[in-house]
């Protein structure tokens, strides 16, 4: 039993088949919020700490795969598991190749369902709120004016003020205002701080993807990527003897 309240947001499109799920979900001690809009379950996620259960049912791949991205525009950390009543291989690597943490049989017994709901816990508090900070950072940089995109872009190159201001057709001391200026737009205090933003932000034709996971090192980026299969490979599984 969870030692702190903690929410599961369920979202479902049908009602049909959803009574085994809630009867299971309220055996957890989480409490449960069910919901078939996506917008409301967004305003009651504010309400603590959790995980969303998407019931795949009526949904399609994309649909969902735009939900979970829609969460995570908004502010949404908390770690996202769909169910469907028939899982598919191809929908277990869509979904856990995204940020989709499991992916289970809708009437999976409640062992399975504990193990699920804890992981997608932990990934919430550990790298989601990561993930909805980059979505943030991109959301500021779409409104980051021409030209200060220019010197920022520059200053991640390793360009000196003058070396920009050169660049640019521009004074140093514009390049200088210029830099001022960004780190009050991003909300830090330092040079380094502003290049750490900058590899969050900039386009992704300019960095390697591996700085679009969300991970804080290397380590962690060859962590994700085996969990990832590893979660695959479970579904699969799964799936398998759900068919037998």
């Amino acid at each position: 039993m969870p030692i702190f309240p903690q929410f599961v947001f369920v979202l479902f499109k049908h009602a049909v088949n959803i009574g085994q799920l809630r009867k299971v979900l309220n055996m957890t001690g989480f409490k449960i919020i069910m919901n078939n809009s996506l917008n409301s379950l967004m305003y009651q996620c504010v309400q603590g700490e959790g995980c969303v259960v998407i019931v795949g049912e009526g949904f399609s791949n994309e649909e969902i795969l735009q939900n979970v991205h829609l969460l995570r525009k908004e502010g949404v950390s908390h770690g996202v598991i769909v169910v469907d009543s028939l899982p598919t291989i191809e929908r277990a690597t869509a979904f856990l190749k995204s940020s989709v943490c499991d992916y289970l049989q809708l009437n999976s017994g409640f062992d399975v369902y504990m193990s699920s709901l804890n992981l997608a816990m932990n990934w919430g508090r550990e790298q989601g709120r990561r993930v909805v900070a980059r979505y943030a950072l991109r959301r500021n940089w779409s409104h980051l004016d021409e030209k200060m995109k220019e010197v920022l872009l520059l200053l991640y190159q390793g360009k000196t003020n003058r070396e920009i201001a050169q660049a640019l057709d521009i004074s140093p001391r514009t390049v200088e205002n210029r830099r001022a200026k960004l780190l009050d737009f991003f909300h830090v205090n330092s040079f380094a701080e502003l290049i750490r933003v900058a590899t969050q932000v900039v386009d992704e034709d300019v960095l390697p993807p591996s700085v679009w996971l969300p991970c804080a090192s290397i380590a962690e980026e060859q962590e994700v990527t085996r969990e990832c299969w590893l979660a695959v490979q479970k579904a699969v599984v799964r799936i398998g003897e759900s068919n037998k």
